[in-house]
Formats: structure tokens, C-alpha cells, sequence
């Protein structure tokens, strides 16, 4: 791995695919970093709407 390079995945990903014997997974490309980031916020819209109904039935 590069020195100058940050690693793609925590230290905990590292030591889970340790634990359980599987090799890490490649780093996420631009576009599934994208998808994910957009799966996010649309959960936290939800949570948010969800709070605005119960503030609302308050």
C-alpha cells in the first residue's frame, strides 16, 4: 500500500475479514461511494419526516 495513501477500509473491516477468514474487499468505486451516500440521505430524510409527524401530532 502506498505510505501517502490512506487505506480504503477502517481497521475494523480489516480485523473482521481476519476473524472470519475472508479477504478484504476492493475499495468502493466513485459511483457506488455516490449510490450509498444517496441511499443515506434519502434514510435520513425518512427520519426526519417521521419526526416532523410526531412533532406535529404532539
Amino acid at each position: 500500500m502506498d505510505e501517502d495513501r490512506p487505506p480504503a477500509w477502517g481497521k475494523a473491516v480489516h480485523e473482521f475479514c481476519a476473524a472470519v477468514g475472508i479477504p478484504v474487499p476492493p475499495p468502493p468505486t466513485a459511483e457506488q461511494r455516490a449510490a450509498f451516500e444517496a441511499w443515506m440521505r434519502e434514510g435520513d430524510a425518512q427520519v426526519e419526516a417521521m419526526r416532523a409527524r410526531r412533532r406535529d401530532a404532539a
